[in-house]
């Protein structure tokens, strides 16, 4: 055990408080996107979440000692998905699901494309194009279908889905759909958190270069998506 994290009573209020992301959050800023004790993270709703808040705080976590695998192009999905079903087409309309999607598993193809280039220096190991592009697609599957299925999870948490119903109401145009979006960008953003959680500390740079693990990480993926957009397609949840 460690001499303890003092990382400030605002932001052990908000690791406690925010739902299942406020523990990802914690452990990328304060450890490195340690996955130090795992199992802590079973505790990551409110007011459950005071535990390995508390464990964090008193340094029962470890700290990785590597780069944080948390970026600012995690955002490029959301931000493309909110203005494609706002401006481009109606994502109620089932019959354009398939286009939204399509589109929008591109967007995550791409942040993850750039990820994969800036996160990790490759350039001593043996590595190629479609290594690169597979272990990509394989996250990017994976990511759509946290995203989907994040949001349902979301929705059912105690007060969070009704904090999300009552703004919901608010006499602002589209506040359906942006809502919609944000709560799906959380369910996103806690798939690129584990991911690259996973390969910070689970993968060496070798391992990570060579793709050697991207043929289970792609079943994983193709079973996601495929899961998620049959959700989408059946049960489309709207406000």
């Amino acid at each position: 055990m460690s001499d303890g994290t003092d990382f400030g009573y605002i932001k052990f209020i908000l690791y406690s408080l925010i739902p299942l992301i406020g523990q990802l959050l914690m452990r990328v800023n304060e450890f490195g996107g340690s996955l130090d004790k795992p199992w802590l993270l079973i505790f990551a709703i409110p007011p459950f979440s005071l535990i390995p808040t508390i464990a964090g705080k008193m340094g029962f976590i470890k700290h990785t000692g590597a780069e944080s695998p948390l970026d600012i192009y995690g955002l490029i999905p959301i931000i493309f998905r909110m203005i494609f079903i706002l401006f481009v087409l109606d994502y109620t309309d089932t019959t354009n699901l398939f286009i939204i999607s399509s589109a929008v598993l591109l967007s995550i193809l791409f942040t993850n494309l750039i990820h994969g280039l800036t996160a990790v220096d490759c350039s001593e190991h043996d590595v190629n194009v479609f290594t690169r592009i597979a272990k990509s697609s394989s996250d990017s599957l994976i990511m759509y279908g946290a995203a989907v299925f994040g949001t349902l999870i979301i929705r059912f948490i105690p007060f969070v889905g009704l904090f999300f119903n009552i703004l919901a109401k608010l006499p602002i145009p589209h506040v359906d759909i942006i809502l919609e979006s944000l709560i799906w960008g959380l369910g996103l953003m806690m798939g690129y958190l584990i991911i690259n959680m996973y390969d910070v500390n689970y993968l060496s740079k070798e391992d990570y270069c060579s793709g050697k693990f991207q043929s289970v990480r792609l079943i994983i993926g193709v079973i996601a998506f495929a899961m998620a957009f049959g959700y989408e397609y059946y049960n489309y949840i709207g406000f």
